[in-house]
């Protein structure tokens, strides 16, 4: 079975986008030259297939990469938001996939080479499995 990573994206975007929009200057697959601070983008997917004769499905993990010029307490707020979003209702999904879990598995704030970005890392694991 492929799961599209773009359809756990699209997910995401809706949570988020709901949810933290007030606070970032954008959610983004491929932040822009010049973007302004702070905001959210994804970092590379993985995805392991776990297809049986009676059930379809895939672990994947995602991570979520939060970008701040106003220190850790900024950037710690918006991973809070980010968290407490994803935290409560399974994400809504398309083309007969449903999100079996969702769990946090990391979370980290970084001081960037520049010195003055702080990048905050939260890396989830998700079961997606095909609605037969």
């Amino acid at each position: 079975m492929i799961v599209s990573f773009w359809d756990v994206q699209v997910a995401l975007d809706t949570r988020l986008y709901n949810d933290i929009s007030e606070m970032v200057t954008g959610v983004y697959d491929n932040p822009p030259g010049g973007v302004e601070f702070p905001y959210v983008n994804y970092g590379a997917p993985t995805s392991t297939p776990f297809d049986t004769k009676l059930s379809h499905g895939a672990e994947i993990t995602f991570q979520i990469d939060i970008w701040s010029q106003n220190g850790t307490k900024e950037c710690s707020v918006i991973m809070g938001a980010i968290e407490e979003a994803l935290e409560n209702e399974p994400l809504p999904m398309g083309d007969g996939f449903s999100m079996a879990m969702k769990r946090l598995e990391y979370a980290e704030i970084l001081d960037d080479q520049d010195g003055k970005t702080k990048h905050g890392v939260l890396q989830y694991r998700v079961i997606i499995e095909k609605e037969e």
